[in-house]
């Protein structure tokens, strides 16, 4: 039996709405790894976490407009690559925007603010339009290339090619937002949960759950700030997500969850397991690797759907995985199918 899901990198609808009773098969393998000869027997559950800030304007005379661009960053998969402590282009246009306004007190006006594609990506840019009195040009670029050199020394190893571009605009703008949508705006991007949250005890060097500030949407109307929020473990999930209600009640803003999928959680003692690893050793004459991810994968969601199954997740070496660089190793692709075929052999002798 063999099923192909649809729209497993936006929502995982397609395993939403899958039904368990189409199938008859126990043992449930996943073609969703990115490491050949590895075995990924757990991973992580999610939920989409979206904070949506309503635009209010004022009228705004005789001001400067600038484009800040933050850019140069390497980004990655929000769960396999969160570990790496990569600089999150959001996050950052955050801090440049609060360290202009409220420590070097540069009275400036936000007009947008914008960054990232996806929610399950490290954002790698982010852009922002402000308005400054003219007289406050030169002390812009001055703290500007503060900012720079504090990121430049925090994120020396993970992303040394980090950039801070300002440039004055030739538009003219009338009217800007309201200084309390632009604080709020601020406040959700340094103050909600962003990063790395708890580490596994039990694995080492596990992420145990983490979110990820993914897309800041500059819509009509507002704005749609998307966090990804992963954990192996429920109640640390629905507890980022209880600090995430809370905060926002505070800043008066609106919080909606959306596409939450459970976590899978590691099955001691499984038959499928035991076959994968006894097939991998016979096929390569080495031991494989028995992984546990951060990422997201529907093997929670499909053994909720089919009672008694066990599974495990393969797949060839891919990189750059969520980044413009992203690419496969097609000999590792064909190595895997060898290593399906021989693991669906084996199952028929079991």
């Amino acid at each position: 039996e063999v099923v192909f899901t649809a729209d497993e990198e936006e929502s995982m609808n397609g395993a939403m709405n899958l039904k368990g009773d189409l199938f008859k098969g126990s043992y449930i393998i996943n073609l969703d790894s990115e490491e050949e000869g590895t075995i990924t027997v757990s991973c992580a559950g999610g939920v989409t976490a979206l904070v949506t800030i309503e635009k209010e304007f004022k009228d705004v005379n005789s001001k400067v407009a600038f484009n800040i661009d933050v850019k140069g960053l390497l980004g990655g998969h929000s769960g396999m690559e969160i570990n790496k402590q990569r600089a999150n282009s959001n996050i950052l246009m955050g801090r440049i925007l609060n360290h202009l306004l409220n420590h070097a007190n540069i009275n400036l006006d936000l007009v947008q603010i914008s960054g990232g594609a996806k929610n399950n990506a490290i954002p790698r840019e982010a852009d922002a339009v402000i308005l400054i009195d003219e007289k406050d040009e030169e002390r812009l670029k001055e703290e500007l290339n503060k900012i720079l050199n504090i990121f430049k020394n925090e994120f020396k190893t993970s992303d040394p090619k980090i950039e801070i571009l300002c440039e004055k605009s030739h538009k003219t703008y009338n009217e800007a937002l309201k200084d309390y949508i632009r604080d709020k705006i601020i406040a959700t991007i340094i103050l909600m949960p962003c990063g790395i949250q708890t580490m596994s005890m039990d694995i080492e060097n596990l992420v145990e759950s983490s979110t990820n500030l993914g897309v800041i949407n500059n819509n009509k109307d507002n704005f749609l700030f998307e966090f990804a929020t992963r954990s192996s473990v429920k109640s640390l999930k629905d507890e980022i997500n209880n600090k995430m209600s809370l905060l926002c009640k505070t800043l008066d803003v609106k919080l909606s969850l959306e596409d939450d999928y459970p976590e899978w959680e590691y099955a001691k003692d499984s038959k499928l397991e035991e076959i994968c690893i006894n097939t991998y050793e016979e096929l390569t004459g080495q031991k494989p690797e028995i992984s546990a991810i951060h990422a997201g994968l529907e093997c929670g969601l499909f053994l909720k759907k089919m009672d008694g199954c066990e599974a495990i997740s393969i797949g060839p070496n891919a990189y750059d995985v969520h980044t413009p660089n992203e690419h496969v190793s097609i000999s590792s692709i064909k190595n895997v199918w060898d290593y399906l075929v021989a693991c669906l052999e084996s199952m028929n002798q079991h």
